[in-house]
């Protein structure tokens, strides 16, 4: 006996639930899901009905005869996607960005005013960048030329220094009373490292003294023309930055002293330095970041100022990255550089 009326639920070859419905064996409706849509068929197909989020479509024999969007449905799902890529993205630290953004602004204000009245300053002159390294017992100071000091380099008795850099507690350890007294133009950085790092405010204080930021805690680490809206870039090295200061104003000539790149070694050319790892760190691999940013900074001068000849006197561990020179008494007291370099020698 043929029964009247069936009804069957069942899940299709693409594991979807589908229905059917049947009179004397008759499919009289079936419903599908296929790409997104809910398909209903009557009759053997001659209506058909189409459902898909906030459409509704009816066909009568294969055409479609009406249609309706259902606007407030529509903007609801709308809604629940964009939560959805909201909650896909959860891992984005949209505090972390705001901070940055606060960080960028506060910074392009501070720099107006430390860094856009030097602007070109130092035009058709000569300057001396001169950091702590040993080789700086090596170098008498060019007569007239524009001196630039890092940390303990302001101990270098012989040398009258117009300008000092310092961002790090430990580059003036032993020497932050002589900082603060020395008479010169003086840049005090933050880094937003924490208290093994930070020089007090109350340096900040002082007779022509000026505050920076750099990039230091998530900030993109580049080189950037504008320094007077822009962070200096944070290397293991405060010299990176009085560097980018010094290209700022524009002079025809910069010579490096001291830039040694041999804090793993432990020595200044006044003694020991500060021991990096009290807080964690490894002096070896500050040199590694040292070499890489200088390497960085002499593509970003060649772009930029062109028409400044950067010249490294006495080089150690940045040979040949800049134009090499050698002083008499160094070469004196370190055959063996002689030997290496041979014809190629310069001496200043």
């Amino acid at each position: 006996m043929v029964k009247i009326y069936s009804e069957k639920e069942y899940i299709d070859k693409f594991g979807l639930p589908a229905k059917v419905l049947r009179i004397i064996g008759v499919p009289i409706y079936t419903m599908k899901i296929s790409k997104g849509w809910r398909k209903h068929k009557y009759l053997l197909g001659l209506l058909k009905i189409r459902e898909k989020e906030a459409v509704r479509q009816i066909y009568i024999l294969g055409i479609k005869v009406w249609q309706r969007k259902d606007k407030l449905k529509e903007l609801k799902l709308m809604n629940e996607h964009i939560l959805r890529r909201l909650q896909e993205q959860k891992n984005i630290d949209y505090f972390r960005i705001a901070r940055m953004t606060q960080k960028l602004i506060t910074t392009a204000l501070l720099h107006q005013k430390t860094f856009l009245p030097f602007k070109g300053c130092n035009k058709d002159k000569v300057v001396v960048l001169v950091a702590a390294g040993p080789t700086v017992n090596y170098y008498n100071p060019i007569k007239d030329a524009v001196h630039v000091g890092c940390n303990r380099a302001l101990l270098k008795e012989d040398i009258k220094f117009d300008y000092l850099f310092t961002i790090d507690s430990a580059g003036i350890f032993n020497c932050s009373k002589e900082f603060q007294d020395y008479d010169c133009i003086k840049f005090v950085g933050d880094q937003c490292l924490g208290k093994n790092f930070q020089i007090s405010e109350e340096f900040s204080n002082m007779k022509n003294t000026y505050r920076y930021k750099t990039n230091a805690g998530g900030l993109e680490h580049k080189f950037y023309l504008d320094i007077d809206s822009s962070p200096l870039v944070n290397a293991a090295t405060v010299a990176i930055q009085a560097m980018q200061f010094i290209l700022y104003t524009q002079p025809k000539k910069i010579f490096l002293v001291g830039v040694d790149c041999t804090v793993g070694l432990g020595h200044h050319f006044i003694g020991s330095a500060f021991d990096v790892s009290q807080r964690g760190e490894s002096a070896a691999y500050c040199d590694e970041v040292n070499i890489k940013y200088w390497k960085e900074l002499k593509n970003f001068a060649e772009t930029y100022y062109s028409n400044t000849d950067i010249v490294s006197i006495n080089p150690v561990r940045l040979k040949g990255v800049f134009q090499d020179v050698y002083t008499q008494s160094y070469l004196d007291s370190n055959s063996e550089i002689k030997e290496i370099i041979c014809d190629d020698v310069k001496i200043l």
